[in-house]
């Protein structure tokens, strides 16, 4: 085994993670490994249109964080963008968690 590795909760078994994705209602992408054993689902992340959006702006924002004139801006709105996206991913798990 070469990759990361996981030992399953359910039945102890070690195995590599495979992530794996699946498309859910609305449009949310599940993202998640599967114990080869037991079959046990671990959920990884849920995204959707408006966090994959997020994520361009990071990108974006990332990129003006070394112009000394843009930084102070830069930092705080990396952080907010950050703070809504996870609170985003956050209410997909717990609408989708149980779909996986």
């Amino acid at each position: 085994m070469s990759g990361n590795i996981c030992r399953c909760e359910e039945c102890q078994e070690t195995f590599e993670i495979k992530i794996e994705t699946l498309m859910l209602n609305d449009n949310v992408e599940a993202t998640y490994f599967e114990c080869p054993e037991c079959s046990e689902k671990y959920s990884v992340w849920f995204k959707n249109g408006a966090v994959y959006d997020m994520e361009v702006e990071l990108e974006k924002w990332q990129a003006r964080i070394n112009n000394p004139h843009m930084r102070k801006k830069a930092r705080k709105e990396l952080e907010r963008i950050k703070k809504e996206r996870a609170e985003i991913m956050n209410q997909l798990k717990q609408e989708y968690g149980n779909h996986v």
